[in-house]
């Protein structure tokens, strides 16, 4: 099953609707202890913890995953939402990629979603 992280500047709604709709192993930067921490040292928990770091953020997230990729560290994924999508239809996507992705789907790949 698929893990994720929830970056700091994620609408709360995806959080809520994740965890009222399935059982899905979900967590955000706050839980773990992170916030506030830069985009790096999450990357680097995210990857130790095995979870797909979900973010708004196409700027420094997606340079910080990349630089990681780059180096050849280990990465299990960054998803990235805009974050003028609405919240349901992307939520309804992100709810099927936990159910029946795989992984290694993710590992080292940068993805947008909508697919």
């Amino acid at each position: 099953m698929l893990r994720f992280l929830a970056d700091e500047d994620l609408n709360e709604a995806f959080t809520h609707g994740i965890r009222t709709r399935g059982s899905i192993d979900w967590r955000t930067v706050r839980e773990v202890g992170l916030g506030g921490m830069d985009d790096p040292a999450i990357l680097e928990w995210a990857s130790s913890q095995s979870r797909i770091v979900v973010t708004h953020d196409v700027n420094t997230m997606t340079a910080a995953g990349k630089q990681r990729i780059m180096a050849g560290l280990y990465t299990p994924g960054v998803v990235v939402i805009h974050q003028d999508d609405p919240v349901g239809p992307i939520l309804q996507e992100l709810l099927i990629v936990a159910h029946c992705g795989d992984a290694e789907d993710f590992e080292n790949q940068i993805c947008f979603l909508p697919l």
